[in-house]
């Protein structure tokens, strides 16, 4: 049986772009700015933004009714062994901005497990202009790396230029290495307890 939240969901989205054939020709190219050029942390929050340029030639969502027919989107993200999102995300707030923001919850096939997508909405994007939006990142994973995908499109429209419209985000935790000084305290500390263990044991025999 369907989620009920999901279903609730899904008539939003449909609410908000209504469309027939897909009637003009653009070009959406999806650019992300976001630091990830260092390892990222367990709950971490960061900021990030990400703009759409339609190249044109037509004005992309111009054939839709809706408010928001433009639409930036995660690949399905599954809930890792912890009970977390490995990276979830949400709209900034404190930032101005044209963009809507909904999360996605899907019910999972039997035995599978629930997965979240993320999705901004963009009103309609003139040929030749671009659309800035602002958001946030939660890191829920504890070591490895992530790869989100996020793609731009308009499903009222043909982008004529496939391949500029997808970017992905790489989240990345190193394992923790121990300092060789550490490491050779740690082994002397080994070493001590079982020589004292070995001469209990000696110890306690001798007396039996």
């Amino acid at each position: 049986m369907c989620n009920p939240y999901f279903k609730i969901i899904i008539l939003l989205l449909l609410s908000l772009t209504t469309y027939s054939a897909k009637a003009g020709n653009v070009d959406l190219e999806l650019q992300i700015d976001i630091d990830l050029s260092a390892d990222v942390e367990f709950k971490q929050i960061g900021k990030f933004s990400f703009t759409v340029t339609n190249h044109g030639p037509d004005d992309a969502g111009a054939d839709t009714t809706g408010d928001f027919p433009v639409s930036m989107q995660t690949s399905p993200i599954k809930l890792n062994p912890s009970g977390f999102v490995d990276v979830s995300f949400n709209k900034d707030f404190t930032i101005a901005q044209e963009c809507f923001f909904v999360t996605v919850v899907a019910e999972p096939p039997p035995g599978g497990t629930v997965s979240y997508g993320y999705k901004f909405g963009l009103p309609v994007i003139p040929a030749n202009s671009s659309i800035t939006c602002y958001g946030l990142y939660h890191v829920g994973f504890e070591f490895g790396t992530k790869t989100i995908k996020w793609t731009a499109r308009s499903f009222s429209d043909n982008d004529i230029n496939m391949g500029n419209e997808v970017v992905e985000m790489v989240f990345g935790i190193s394992s923790v290495a121990i300092p060789s000084s550490n490491f050779y305290t740690l082994m002397l500390l080994i070493i001590l307890i079982l020589l004292f263990r070995s001469r209990f044991y000696i110890k306690a025999h001798m007396k039996s």
